[in-house]
C-alpha cells in the first residue's frame, strides 16, 4: 500500500494487449454471492480476486445485503484465521440500484447497502480487512430525501482500519514482512502519511473540505 500511495493502479476486465499496465482481471461476475476471479499482473504473476458486484438489485435487496455480508465475513476473517487464504484482493460493492437504473434507484440502494456495512463494522468482533468497498455517494450522507450515508461509510471504513492488527500467517515464511518500527507504530499519521504531533490515537473524521483527527 505504501508503494501505491500517490499512484493509480489500473485493473482492466478487457485485454488491450499482451501485457497489462497494472493488471488484467478475468472471471468477474455479477451474482449476489461473491465470485472467485483471477488477477494477472505483468509477467507470470497471477493472484486471486474475490468480487461481489450484484448491481441490478431491483426487489432482491435481501440477496444483495447477504452478498455484502458474506464477502465481509470472508475478508475480515482472512486476517485472523490460519486456514483462510492470505494476501488476496477483495472488492465488495455496496453500489447498485433498486426500482430501476435511475437516480432514485441508486439512492434507495445506497441508503440500505451503505448502512449495512456501517452496522456490520460497528460490531467489535467483526473488525478486520474490508477489502476495497465500491460505493455510491461516497462523501455524501444525504441526497434528496434519502440518507445515503456515503460519508459515514467512508469514515467507518477508515476507523475500522485502526481497530485490528494484521496477523502474519505461519505459511508466509517465504514472504518478507516489513520490520515493525515500534516508535512509528505508536505515532499518529494523517491520510497523506504525515506524522501528526500532539494527538493521541483516536477517531479520524473526513469531510469534503478537510481531515480532522479527534483524540479519545
Amino acid at each position: 500500500m505504501g508503494e501505491l500511495r500517490g499512484k493509480v493502479l489500473v485493473f482492466s476486465r478487457d485485454s488491450y494487449g499482451s501485457q497489462p499496465v497494472g493488471a488484467f482481471v478475468t472471471g468477474w461476475g455479477h451474482q449476489a454471492d461473491y465470485v472467485t476471479a483471477s488477477i494477472r499482473g505483468t509477467g507470470r504473476n497471477i493472484g486471486t480476486l474475490y468480487v461481489q458486484d450484484f448491481y441490478e438489485v431491483l426487489d432482491n435487496m435481501t440477496a444483495k445485503l447477504n452478498g455484502i455480508e458474506k464477502l465481509l465475513n470472508f475478508s475480515t476473517k482472512n486476517n485472523v484465521e490460519q486456514g483462510t487464504r492470505y494476501l488476496v484482493v477483495c472488492i465488495n460493492h455496496t453500489s447498485g440500484y433498486t426500482q430501476s437504473a435511475s437516480t432514485n434507484g441508486n439512492k434507495d440502494n445506497a441508503a440500505k447497502c451503505n448502512q449495512k456495512v456501517i452496522d456490520y463494522l460497528a460490531v467489535d468482533s467483526q473488525a478486520g480487512p474490508t477489502g476495497i468497498v465500491m460505493m455510491d455517494f461516497a462523501g455524501k450522507d444525504r441526497s434528496g430525501s434519502y440518507d445515503v450515508k456515503g460519508l459515514e461509510l467512508v469514515n467507518t471504513i477508515i476507523n475500522n482500519n485502526q481497530r485490528y492488527t494484521p496477523v502474519k500467517k505461519a505459511d508466509l515464511s517465504s514472504i518478507k514482512q516489513p520490520d515493525v518500527d515500534t516508535e512509528k507504530s505508536s505515532s499518529v499519521y494523517d491520510l497523506l502519511g504525515r506524522k501528526v504531533q500532539g494527538l493521541r490515537q483516536g477517531t479520524i473524521v473526513v469531510d469534503r473540505q478537510k481531515t480532522i483527527k479527534r483524540s479519545r
